[in-house]
């Protein structure tokens, strides 16, 4: 039976261990510039696998190899994923968001030139980018959000771990070599997103499979918009994001939020 996960070290010591285990791809991703790579993705995108190493490092700590092989179960059980009518969901929320975000490019004028969709690489992509989504959100949501929710409700612990996670995130931004404006909207986007994550976790009864799903989506729309994502615009992405949130927002349930009884979770 797998059952909710063990006792935790406090979140700044996870937080704290995963800066210090990002240095080295920072560092990686200062030496390799990003012009000299398949794709505008810097080499420090690598330390996607740094939350769940620090939650594993910390349960493991506190709870040896049982504990962590329970939080692994616990993260990887696809039977948590309920209601299943959100499945697809789960898979077609950012690509419909991002897709909307580039059709509001093309109208306004800001389509990429002779575009080109990588669909041959779509597979690999596919594989790559689910793997790094496992990889972050057995830290993040698996490890990180539900102490935050507990306290904060929904939307305080997803604004918090988001700005967390932006932070941990403007080192790569800046080694993609976009502009400053790019950089300060895909932060703000980043912030939002989590938001979107952790409302898509709860919704499936703190399923990370689901925010796996809407993680790795996202990456992959992001990447396959013309020529490997140069057709993708983070400011629209935000306009987006905070419409399908405002949206959220208006019918949210009061089972989110901090102290309610543990129940069969619903919101629209």
């Amino acid at each position: 039976m797998i059952t909710d996960p063990p006792p935790r070290f406090s979140l700044p010591v996870f937080f704290g261990l995963i800066l210090a285990l990002s240095l080295p791809f920072w560092v990686a991703g200062a030496l390799v510039p990003v012009d000299k790579l398949p794709i505008k993705l810097p080499i420090s995108a690598l330390m996607a696998v740094n939350p769940t190493i620090a939650a594993l490092i910390l349960i493991w700590r506190a709870n040896g190899t049982s504990g962590s092989k329970q939080f692994l179960q616990r993260a990887l059980a696809v039977h948590r994923f309920r209601p299943r009518r959100w499945f697809a969901v789960s898979f077609l929320i950012m690509p419909g968001l991002l897709g909307a975000a580039y059709a509001m490019a093309v109208l306004l004028g800001y389509g990429t030139p002779n575009p080109s969709f990588p669909l041959g690489a779509l597979a690999m992509m596919s594989i790559v980018f689910f793997i790094a989504a496992f990889a972050e959100e057995i830290g993040w949501q698996g490890y990180a959000f539900e102490p935050l929710q507990a306290r904060w409700g929904l939307w305080g612990a997803g604004l918090r771990l988001g700005v967390v996670w932006a932070l941990w995130h403007i080192i790569p931004f800046i080694q993609t070599g976009n502009p400053l404006w790019w950089i300060i909207w895909q932060s703000i986007y980043t912030v939002l997103f989590r938001m979107l994550i952790g409302w898509g976790y709860m919704l499936t009864e703190r399923s990370v499979v689901a925010s796996v799903i809407i993680h790795a989506t996202s990456n992959i729309a992001a990447f396959m918009t013309p020529n490997y994502g140069s057709g993708y615009n983070p400011l629209l992405a935000t306009l987006c994001i905070s419409a399908v949130l405002l949206l959220i927002s208006l019918n949210r349930s009061k089972r989110f939020e901090p102290g309610h009884k543990r129940r069969s979770l619903t919101l629209l």
